[in-house]
């Protein structure tokens, strides 16, 4: 069995489909690609979320962390020991006495 080519429906640009990668797909009963690999690769990425990192610091002990989102100015931050250690002597649950 020989490579095939083919040309990519999006970008139109020749490609191969070699032996194995056609075996494998025979094996699967999964269809030829009409894409070449890297369109494939670029449509797999674009279904990702991409996610920012920010840094900060840790309002209670000041240690650099970083963290998923970018907290407002009013919001604090903690570092995840802090954070734990907040909520051993704070039970969100239970109502303040206030």
């Amino acid at each position: 069995m020989a490579s095939i080519k083919r040309i990519c429906s999006k970008c139109h640009e020749e490609f191969l489909i070699i032996e194995q990668e056609k075996a494998f797909l025979d094996e699967k009963g999964l269809p030829e690609p009409k894409e070449c690999p890297t369109c494939r690769q670029n449509r797999r990425l674009s279904l990702r979320s991409e996610q920012k990192l920010y840094s900060s610091t840790c309002d209670k002990c000041g240690k650099d962390i970083i963290i998923a989102f970018k907290p407002p100015e009013d919001q604090k931050v903690f570092c995840k020991e802090c954070y734990l250690k907040y909520f051993e002597t704070f039970d969100p649950v239970k109502p303040s006495e206030d």
